[in-house]
C-alpha cells in the first residue's frame, strides 16, 4: 500500500467497504481457477503489491501455484522456491508474518513481504504471498490484517466452490451410475452397450480426452469400445489383437498384474515401445488403467486418458473403479448367458442326434450328417467332417462347410497315416487340437 496513509478510522471504514466489494466480486466467480486468479488480482489492487502468489498446499510437500501477479518478464516458478520456506511456515503455524529486508539498509531500499495462510474449516488450504519494493511502498501491520481478512474470504470461497463442485459431481456420478445400471439391465446378453455407456460417462465426468475398454482374448487383447472428445469411436469389426507383453505396453502390465496403473505424467518416465507411438500420435500425457477381474484374473482393462498431465485424485480413482466393477458385471452377465445358451444348444444337438439314431436303426449316414450339422452350428467352424477307420483305410462319410471345402472329399478314402489331423488322432487314440493351419505342429496333409 502507498506510504502516505489516511487516518485510522477512515482507513478502517474504507477497508471494510473494499473487502465487502471484494467478497461480492469473488462470489461471482464460478470455478476455482477463476476464483484464484480473481483473489490474486484483488490482493494486488488492495495492497498495491508488485508480486502476488496464491499457492495451494494440499499436503506438506506440495506447493501448487494457483494464480500469480508478477511484473512483466518475471516467472512464478522462479519466485516460488525463494518463498517456499515462508509458505511452509504459514501452513504449519496457521499464522501470517510480515518481513522487511534486507536488514541494515534504509526502508526505501527494502522489500516488504507478507505471507498469510488461507484457513478453511478443515485446515489450511494454502497461502498468499505478496511483496512490494521500497520505492513503491511499504507494508505495515494494517496491511497484514487486511491480507489476513482477504485470505479468510478466499479460503471460504474456495471451500464453497469445492463443496459445490463435489455435490455437482456426486449428482452427475449418481446419474451416470443409474444410467449404466439401466443399460446393464436392458442388455443382459451383450456387454458392448455397457462398455459404450461407461466410456462415454468416463469422458464426460472426468473431462478426459478418451476412454476405452480393452478385452482379453487368450494371450492377447483388443479394443472393443472407445469414446473420444464427447463422441463414440466406430471400431472396425475385426480389431488388431495385441500380444500381452508387459515390456511393450502399459495395458499388458495391468493384464499381467491385475493391479491399477496410474501414470500422471507420461513425459516424466521411460515409456514402453507401444506407448511411444501413442504419445507421439495421440498426444496422451496421463492415464489411469483399471483392471476388470474375474476369479482373480484380469479379463479386461478400462483406460481413461488425458492429453495433459493429470494426477487422478482419490474420488476420480474411485469412480473409475466403480465403472470397472459395472463393466465386470456386464461381462459376467454375458458370460453366464452364453454358457446357458451353449448348454441349451448342446443339449438340443444331442437330442437331435439321438432322435436321428432312433429313427435310422439300419442307416448310419443320417447320423453322420446330423453330427456334422451340429458341429458347424455349435462351433462356428469353417468345415466339419466325420472320418471312419476301416482296417488301414480312412474314409470320410460326411462333410460340411463353406464352399470349396467339399474338395476335401476327393482325398478320401486314403491310407491311415499321421499326415492329417484325423489320422494322427486315430493312430495316437488321443484328441488332437491345433491353433491354425499355419501352426508348425499341424500335420502336413492338413496344411
Amino acid at each position: 500500500m502507498p506510504v502516505d496513509k489516511p487516518g485510522h478510522s477512515v482507513r478502517e471504514r474504507r477497508s471494510v467497504e473494499r473487502l465487502t466489494r471484494i467478497q461480492q466480486r469473488l462470489g461471482r466467480e464460478r470455478t476455482e481457477p477463476a476464483l484464484c486468479r480473481a483473489v490474486a488480482r484483488e490482493v494486488a489492487d488492495l495492497l498495491g503489491a508488485q508480486r502476488v502468489l496464491l499457492v495451494l498446499q494440499p499436503d506438506v510437500t506440495t506447493n501448487d501455484i494457483a494464480a500469480a501477479r508478477l511484473p512483466r518478464g518475471e516467472r512464478s516458478d522462479a519466485l516460488l522456491p525463494l518463498v517456499a520456506p515462508w509458505l511452509e511456515e504459514a501452513r504449519r503455524s496457521a499464522a501470517g508474518r510480515l518481513r522487511h529486508g534486507p536488514d541494515g539498509v534504509a526502508a526505501v531500499e527494502q522489500r516488504s513481504c507478507l505471507v498469510v495462510p488461507m484457513q478453511a474449516s478443515d485446515g489450511v488450504l494454502g497461502s498468499i504471498y505478496a511483496d512490494v519494493e521500497g520505492p513503491l511502498g511499504r507494508f505495515d501491520d494494517d496491511d497484514h490484517h487486511l491480507l489476513a481478512l482477504l485470505a479468510g474470504q478466499a479460503a471460504i470461497a474456495i471451500e464453497n466452490r469445492r463443496w459445490a463442485r463435489e455435490a455437482r459431481l456426486a449428482r452427475q456420478r449418481q446419474s451416470a451410475t443409474a444410467d449404466i445400471l439401466q443399460v446393464i439391465s436392458a442388455s443382459p446378453t451383450a456387454a458392448l452397450p455397457v462398455f459404450e455407456a461407461i466410456t462415454a460417462a468416463a469422458v464426460r465426468l472426468l473431462a478426459a480426452s478418451n476412454a476405452s475398454v480393452l478385452l482379453r482374448q487368450g494371450d492377447g487383447f483388443s479394443m472393443v469400445a472407445m469414446h473420444r472428445d464427447d463422441r463414440a469411436v466406430t471400431l472396425p469389426a475385426q480389431t488388431t489383437l495385441r500380444r500381452i507383453d508387459p515390456e511393450a505396453n502399459f495395458p499388458s502390465r495391468v493384464f499381467a498384474s491385475g493391479e491399477p496403473l496410474h501414470v500422471p505424467d507420461w513425459s516424466a518416465i521411460e515409456l514402453p515401445p507401444d506407448e511411444h507411438v501413442v504419445y507421439r500420435n495421440y498426444a496422451i500425457r496421463s492415464s489411469l488403467m483399471m483392471p476388470l477381474l474375474r476369479d482373480g484374473a484380469c479379463i479386461a482393462v478400462l483406460v481413461v486418458a488425458h492429453v495433459q498431465t493429470h494426477a487422478f485424485d482419490a474420488s476420480e480413482i474411485a469412480l473409475v473403479r466403480a465403472f470397472a466393477d459395472q463393466a465386470s458385471i456386464a461381462i459376467e452377465n454375458t458370460h453366464q448367458f452364453n454358457e446357458t445358451q451353449e448348454a441349451l444348444e448342446r443339449q438340443t444337438a444331442t437330442a437331435e442326434i439321438l432322435r436321428v439314431i432312433s429313427s435310422s436303426p439300419t442307416d448310419v449316414q443320417p447320423v453322420f450328417d446330423a453330427i456334422v450339422a451340429s458341429l458347424l452350428r455349435l462351433f462356428k467352424t469353417e468345415f466339419a467332417a466325420v472320418q471312419l477307420l476301416g482296417g488301414d483305410t480312412v474314409s470320410m462319410p460326411a462333410l460340411g462347410g463353406k464352399p470349396g471345402f467339399e474338395r476335401l472329399a476327393e482325398r478320401f478314402p486314403r491310407p491311415l497315416g499321421v499326415d492329417t489331423i484325423g489320422g494322427l488322432a486315430m493312430v495316437s487314440r488321443r484328441t488332437r487340437q491345433f491353433a491354425s493351419q499355419d501352426d508348425p505342429a499341424t500335420p502336413p496333409g492338413t496344411q
